[in-house]
């Protein structure tokens, strides 16, 4: 579960920022820019809401990320679970 967090975590900043949050030429340079490097800032006109869930998302130790539970009752992520539950 703590993987499928970071994977959503890769996913929102792809598709705000339309680079990953992580690269390299090959998997071992990735792998390395995982461990030690961060991701650059989104752009300053993000959603708060958005920065906050993606910076819980990424973080680098499994264990303090969010589980999906914890993620569904996020206030910007319920926000969009219950309009597409009214629908």
């Amino acid at each position: 579960q703590k993987a499928d967090a970071w994977s959503l975590g890769c996913a929102i900043y792809e598709l705000i920022t339309l680079n990953k949050p992580f690269s390299g030429e090959n998997i071992t340079q990735v792998f390395d820019s995982i461990k030690n490097k961060d991701y650059d800032a989104l752009p300053p006109d993000t959603d708060t809401g958005l920065v906050l869930l993606i910076s819980r998302l990424l973080r680098k130790n499994p264990t303090n990320r969010p589980s999906i539970f914890e993620i569904s009752v996020d206030p910007k992520i319920r926000s969009y679970i219950d309009a597409f539950v009214e629908e």
